[in-house]
């Protein structure tokens, strides 16, 4: 992840998006691309305007040794503003803060994050923890379509060193009328696919070394799988992957899972369909 655009409106919140974006590229030895989006009319007064507002809020917004970056300002929607920048510098990756507190609904829901889910060239990190916060600890929760991929993009993380790969199967009804058994075949494939991830990292040098992949599959609706997990391994970074508009309906329409978020203000990284 070497080219990393950053979405800012000046606020707080956005500090810390910017902040984790030049720690993930200083890491990487990339470079951060710093976009304002404002709003139209993009006369050339109000270009002025946004620029040195944008300079102004970069002093203290940036930290002491930042790497390699370059800014741009946009106009219009949010997300429409940063697609359009991503057309042109090619991000590995985009990030964005979350909206005021760590609230799933107002940070997540009808927002730039879903909106750019929709159709953004590359995975999306919403940052809304401490951007000086090592992601040595993640959590990746998969499924039979993205598994491999996400367990390889989440071991390029650089900082990473422990990767738990969560597994929810089945429904809680399920285990009650006696089918519980047949979770010890989803810990078998759930292994297949980790060996399957890492002979392609070994092959392709995708990951680096050393990360320690941990197992953890439990029966249950996905929803409260994932938040149980969440609780008990309390990640640096949760590593997610989304299908389409419906891709994070488990994370969007879930009281557990918004009670984890709001319990646990992790960073979200989260794959766009692949």
């Amino acid at each position: 992840m070497k080219q990393i655009l950053v979405g800012t409106d000046l606020s707080a919140s956005a500090t810390v998006a910017v902040r984790r974006a030049c720690k993930m590229a200083a890491e990487a030895r990339g470079e951060v691309r710093i976009v304002l989006v404002a709003p139209p009319p993009a006369t050339e007064d109000a270009r002025t305007e946004a620029e040195n507002a944008l300079d102004l809020y970069l002093k203290t917004a940036l930290p002491d040794h930042p790497p390699p970056y370059s800014t741009g300002i946009a106009f219009g929607a949010p997300h429409r503003g940063l697609l359009e920048e991503a057309e042109e510098f090619w991000p590995d990756l985009i990030v964005v803060g979350a909206h005021g507190e760590p609230h799933l609904r107002e940070g997540l829901v009808g927002s730039t994050v879903t909106r750019l889910l929709w159709d953004a060239p590359c995975p999306i990190l919403i940052a809304q923890s401490d951007p000086g916060r090592p992601y040595h600890k993640a959590l990746a929760a998969i499924d039979g379509r993205t598994a491999e991929s996400l367990i390889c993009f989440a071991c390029a993380i650089p900082s990473v060193r422990d990767l738990h790969v969560v597994h929810a199967y089945g429904s809680g009804a399920g285990a009650a009328l006696g089918y519980g058994d047949v979770i010890e075949d989803v810990r078998i494939d759930q292994k297949v696919v980790i060996d399957r991830a890492l002979d392609r990292m070994q092959r392709t040098k995708e990951g680096h070394a050393p990360v320690r992949i941990h197992a953890f599959v439990e029966e249950g609706e996905v929803a409260s799988v994932i938040a149980h997990a969440w609780r008990k391994i309390d990640p640096d970074l949760a590593v997610l992957g989304s299908h389409g508009r419906s891709g994070m309906s488990w994370l969007l329409g879930s009281s557990v899972a918004e009670t984890t978020l709001l319990s646990h203000p992790t960073d979200i990284l989260v794959m766009p369909p692949l």
